[in-house]
């Protein structure tokens, strides 16, 4: 039990993460004898692709040991695992639509503990998960993983101890993501207020009303106010363009194409004009004549989400600003990939899972401070 203490102390350094996860599980380790139903939960942080997780995890359970008079006994495992969240890469994603994989490896222990005394070994492990979006930030997930005990020092391993898999099955609540390493303490302020959801823009002709989904969209689209531009990026830790709104839509189930020109070729067409559009489609923009190089979230009453390197970041522009008249002259065209909670993208075709040059930087105005 020592050893589960000591592998959970590490957790509290991971809530400095940019991005991290709680997911709470029930599992059934066949690695132990009688093979325990446990009980626990895992915090894991990433930064990029890469993460790390610790978790761990008890229950009881009734055991051939001696190790009481009645043979019950208190199972547990404890493991520290570094994480590659294959999912976040575009190509697999698509692929696999909305599903997201990750494997991982790591190391930990796993005993049993009794009136009479405890049992441990060290493990090794390996394994994969999936999970599956269902909101911002929530997520249901299943996992194998492959344990492995060793021997401590000369001594033999416990009785029933033994290779075996585990299977859990739970759900993960991600938190954090708001700022990357580095990101300005203070935004221009129209970078920082969120954008009302109207139920008619103000360009004089009705618009159609956020629907409940686009609303989701947007508040997760919200939650990385201020996480700084990287150009190429596609994570909490910095965003260009087109990544920032893969990001966002993958967390609603919704996958798309890496680039904003090849984000310009999936789900429906919208309208050309700013005042007929609805919150949550796409808004694209040729910066250097009729290439689409730019991609941004349209949040209603005017107003677009994204990820811009002349504004330093995720932040909302005003159409009707100076700057946000940049972006209405360079605009070309509109897509909606979901409504009423339904995905309009298909199965991705070859052009857009094939790779293509990433989103420039785009040379907008910079905003007035």
């Amino acid at each position: 039990m020592r050893a589960y203490l000591a592998i959970l102390l590490v957790a509290p350094g991971a809530l400095a993460a940019q991005e991290y996860t709680l997911a709470p599980y029930a599992a059934q380790n066949r690695s132990l004898p009688g093979t325990p139903a446990l009980f626990g939960a895992s915090l894991a942080r990433y930064r990029s692709v890469i993460g790390l997780r610790v978790g761990g995890a008890a229950g009881p359970t009734l055991t051939p040991l001696a190790l009481g008079t009645d043979g019950r006994a208190t199972a547990w495992t404890a493991d520290a695992d570094v994480v590659l969240d294959a999912g976040r890469f575009p190509v697999i994603g698509a692929l696999l639509a909305g599903f997201v994989p990750t494997v991982f490896a790591g190391a930990g222990a796993q005993g049993l503990a009794a009136a009479s005394g405890d049992v441990w070994a060290p493990v090794t492990s390996y394994g994969v998960l999936v999970s599956r979006p269902i909101f911002a930030g929530f997520a249901v997930e299943t996992e194998a993983r492959h344990r492995t005990p060793a021997r401590l020092e000369s001594r033999s391993l416990p009785e029933g101890f033994q290779r075996g898999w585990e299977y859990r099955v739970g759900f993960s609540l991600r938190f954090g993501g708001r700022r990357g390493a580095g990101t300005p303490s203070r935004w221009p302020s129209s970078s920082r207020v969120p954008a009302p959801v109207p139920t008619s823009p103000t360009g004089g002709r009705p618009g159609a009303p956020a629907s409940a989904s686009a609303a989701r969209v947007l508040s997760t689209a919200d939650r990385y106010l201020g996480v700084k531009y990287v150009y190429g990026g596609s994570s909490p830790s910095g965003f260009d363009c087109s990544g920032f709104v893969q990001y966002v839509f993958r967390q609603h189930g919704v996958t798309l194409p890496r680039t904003s020109r090849q984000q310009a070729t999936v789900g429906a067409r919208a309208a050309a004009q700013v005042s007929a559009l609805r919150p949550g489609d796409l808004m694209l923009f040729a910066s250097r004549g009729s290439r689409i190089d730019h991609v941004a979230i349209y949040a209603g009453d005017h107003r677009i989400i994204h990820s811009t390197s002349s504004g330093g970041g995720v932040r909302y522009d005003d159409l009707r600003s100076d700057r946000g008249r940049w972006f209405v002259a360079h605009h070309v065209a509109s897509r909606r990939v979901l409504d009423d909670g339904r995905s309009l993208v298909r199965a991705l075709d070859a052009a857009a899972l094939a790779p293509a040059p990433l989103d420039p930087p785009d040379p907008a105005p910079k905003p007035r401070r």
